[in-house]
């Protein structure tokens, strides 16, 4: 099941948005560890660019379109709008965490960063992104439906 996007033809560096992905991984395992709310306030803001603007980067995809940079190799394109999507829940799992941590419910809030990391973790090391898939199953109900 490849995630497409039959709305947008917009691609993105499946190596950066690794790069990133790894960046998540590694933030909110730190942010897990130290039950540091700042840091996953941080990833909230960077997530909620990639989201829910239009802005082309949000802090760690400039670091991860950096480093892509410097460690040259060919691109490989994927669409755009499912790691979007993926995005946005990324998003709300961030929310969550900073919402709970600051209620000082640390075990919840935990729960919900590993459900966050889990996911980067999965498209960091093996390429499988799970917002990606749910974003694919979301467009067939819609396309089912409609007939």
């Amino acid at each position: 099941m490849t995630p497409t996007c039959p709305i947008s033809n917009k691609q993105l560096n499946d190596k950066s948005i690794r790069i990133g992905a790894g960046s998540v991984f590694f933030l909110t395992a730190v942010a897990i560890i130290f039950h540091n709310i700042l840091i996953v306030i941080l990833l909230s803001i960077d997530l909620f660019i990639r989201g829910f603007t239009r802005y082309p980067v949000s802090p760690v995809s400039l670091i991860c379109g950096f480093i892509v940079k410097m460690f040259p190799a060919k691109p490989i394109w994927v669409n755009a709008s499912p790691k979007i999507f993926a995005g946005k829940i990324g998003f709300l799992f961030c929310l969550a965490t900073s919402i709970l941590y600051f209620k000082r419910l640390y075990l919840p809030g935990d729960i919900a960063a590993v459900i966050l990391c889990g996911c980067a973790g999965l498209e960091s090391f093996f390429g499988v992104c799970l917002g990606c898939h749910f974003y694919t199953m979301i467009l067939k109900l819609k396309n089912a439906s409609k007939t």
